[in-house]
């Protein structure tokens, strides 16, 4: 079968004319799939690896067919009529249509360091095939050969994936757009990575690195941009090829990429170009006051987002994970993706929400909804210990009923009509006058004006109470406080950082990184300092006001954003700002609040070796992804970020003060 004849097929399967037709396909129906439908469920380091979920079925069903059948007419009576990646193969067959999860690459980017760009850590979003290897294509021509010839006749397969969510950038944290050129000029030479790269150079006239480095910024630019278009399609084009001469009867399902922006759209043009639909997870932002889905807190309406890309693309759209989870449920919901939320009613909201947003497009042929089983509470494994609430059912098998009805009834809603539902109507929010974390930490100061004292010496200054906590910096120094001290213990040190977005899109993380001037003040029984500082990038230099209250008694102490200026010569605009713990100890250990959290509190801290703790904790409505983290060198990443209810855009010489609240509480404890 031809490439183009592909589209045929996907739209006869969507009008039930081609496969099984108790597959469940009718007319403008489609594809509702649920991930990692599994007797076993996942399993949890903490318990030793067992599987809490297989247990109970173990001990609840008579045999595992009784399961699987008790299961099957779940997901039909619900509406689904797809299995998504990862799901257990004896369930196919029986009504439901699958597709098949290749994993490509994942397997090839392990062992010789040779055959990978980014190592695959056995979780997500961190392989990334060296598709210059000369093993690859031969590798991928296997995994097709082994998996997709003996199911050329199936005809309730709709497709493969090939992989899923690779690091296009190279490297965790690099840059989206000119991070996998960057990796692999860090290769070592002979690297066959790093050979093709210096071969793509020569051929656009550039003999070695020192005469890229001589380029103008905006040429160097380009030619990573070439670099990594030219990588996206050796990856496409080979993956494709197997898949389609083992198998020329079903779709290429694309690559699953890691959200909206997990890929440079280098890759999304040519996974467009390539494959016969375009696949990504998606966890966005779903606003329940505004009746809204945005791409993320404070983003655009997704529905911008998903045109864009579509158009770019020019193939149907899959999107092949997608959840909220809630804490109503006994699990923490501590660590995984996704938008937060604290009551299963809220959960349903949400979920229907983006349900009715998604199916509201025709080039959206469907989703895959994350995931059948709840994960284990204790977490799944020490280097991705998720413990969210996302399943259909609890980890005892029972069925959330408000969410499993909301599918049901929205579901036979799309199958009876044969239409899209609507898009849903966003509305303006009712106004709620709440109060900020600063202006409750400043309510609840009590105590004599004098506990708190201000001195300074020359460019040295001290802000501390009779609690026992002192913060220490200096005019000239690199962060806002040097020093973060309980009685004689020291905490850490704290800073400012912004995501700056360049006029051309790049984003950049910036500190501010020399303090500029330090101004005492006193409000009440509450000391502060507005301390300023600047930071810059290549074409881009800021400054920073933070303001730092001390209050009587107490050993926490309270952090705001104050104002953002351009001191530079070029606009740019803000995405994020953020409050930056940094920890007294290279390694601490970090105890995480739930992040992504709908209203409510946001926190994380850092722990350290006696004990004691660091950390931020905020109710702000801008207050977004509470994260600390180290990296693979043992840099410190304190992601205490907020993000702007408004756009912040500055020219040269503009300020502005952010329209919302951003401060929190920097709490430390006493050794235990």
């Amino acid at each position: 079968m031809k490439k183009t004849n592909k589209f045929v097929c996907l739209c006869l399967a969507l009008a039930g004319l081609c496969g099984n037709a108790s597959a469940g396909f009718s007319r403008e129906v489609p594809f509702l799939g649920v991930d990692q439908v599994m007797w076993d469920g996942m399993p949890c380091e903490r318990m030793g690896w067992r599987r809490p979920y297989a247990e109970h079925n173990a001990a609840s069903y008579a045999s595992r067919k009784e399961w699987e059948d008790e299961t099957l007419a779940r997901l039909k009576s619900w509406g689904f009529n797809m299995l998504g990646a990862c799901c257990d193969s004896s369930l196919r067959h029986r009504g439901l249509s699958h597709a098949i999860f290749l994993n490509m690459s994942e397997a090839f980017c392990a062992g010789d360091g040779d055959r990978w760009i980014s190592e695959y850590k056995h979780v997500p979003n961190t392989a990334m095939p060296n598709v210059f290897h000369p093993d690859y294509a031969e590798h991928c021509d296997r995994v097709a050969r082994e998996l997709c010839a003996a199911n050329r006749e199936d005809t309730d397969l709709m497709g493969y994936y090939i992989d899923n969510e690779l690091v296009w950038q190279g490297a965790r944290g690099a840059s989206i757009d000119e991070g996998l050129f960057d990796v692999v000029r860090g290769k070592r030479d002979g690297h066959s990575a790093k050979r093709a790269l210096m071969d793509f150079l020569r051929k656009s006239g550039i003999d070695e690195f020192s005469t890229f480095d001589a380029l103008p910024q905006e040429r160097r630019k380009a030619v990573k941009g070439a670099f990594l278009d030219f990588t996206a399609e050796r990856y496409f084009s080979i993956t494709t090829e197997a898949i389609r001469r083992h198998d020329p009867n079903h779709l290429v399902l694309g690559c699953r990429f890691a959200g909206l922006d997990g890929a440079p759209l280098a890759a999304w043009k040519a996974a467009g170009h390539f494959c016969d639909v375009v696949t990504f997870n998606c966890y966005p932002w779903a606003d329940l006051d505004r009746n809204v889905v945005l791409d993320s807190k404070g983003g655009v309406p997704i529905l911008s987002r998903f045109a864009k890309i579509h158009e770019l693309v020019g193939k149907p759209l899959l999107i092949t994970e997608w959840s909220f989870p809630a804490l109503d449920t006994g699990c923490p919901c501590r660590n995984g993706a996704g938008q937060r939320f604290r009551t299963q009613s809220e959960r349903v909201r949400a979920s229907e929400l983006f349900a009715r947003t998604m199916l509201s497009q025709d080039y959206v042929i469907g989703y895959s909804f994350f995931m059948w089983i709840d994960q284990p509470a204790l977490g799944t494994n020490g280097e991705s210990p998720e413990d969210s609430n996302y399943g259909l059912v609890s980890e005892n098998g029972i069925p959330y009923a408000e969410l499993t009805k909301m599918f049901a009834q929205l579901h036979k809603e799309v199958r009876s009509t044969g239409k899209r539902p609507a898009a849903p109507v966003e509305r303006t929010p009712p106004h709620r006058c709440e109060q900020s974390t600063g202006d409750i930490f400043r309510s609840e100061a009590s105590g004599a004006a004098t506990d708190v004292s201000f001195a300074q010496d020359n460019d040295n200054w001290e802000l501390s109470n009779s609690s026992g906590l002192t913060l220490r910096g200096r005019v000239g120094g690199r962060d806002m406080i040097d020093e973060v001290r309980v009685g004689p213990r020291l905490c850490g040190r704290y800073g400012g950082m912004i995501q700056l977005i360049a006029t051309n899109g790049t984003p950049h993380w910036a500190l501010a990184d020399c303090v500029k001037s330090v101004k005492h003040e006193q409000t009440g029984v509450c000391g502060s300092v507005l301390v300023t500082a600047s930071g810059r990038t290549d074409e881009h230099s800021f400054e920073l006001a933070h303001r730092i209250t001390v209050a009587p008694g107490r050993i926490d102490f309270l952090c705001e954003v104050v104002e953002i200026k351009n001191t530079g010569c070029a606009a740019f605009s803000i995405k994020r700002f953020y409050l930056c713990p940094f920890a007294a100890e290279d390694r601490p250990s970090v105890r995480k609040g739930v992040p992504n959290m709908w209203k409510g509190v946001r926190e994380c801290h850092w722990v350290l070796s006696d004990g004691r703790s660091y950390g931020m904790v905020s109710s702000d409505s801008a207050a977004e992804w509470f994260n600390l983290w180290i990296d693979g060198d043992g840099r410190q990443h304190p992601d205490i970020d907020f993000v702007p209810e408004a756009a912040v855009a500055l020219a040269p010489g503009e300020s502005c003060v952010p329209s919302t609240p951003m401060g929190a509480r920097a709490v430390t404890s006493h050794e235990k």
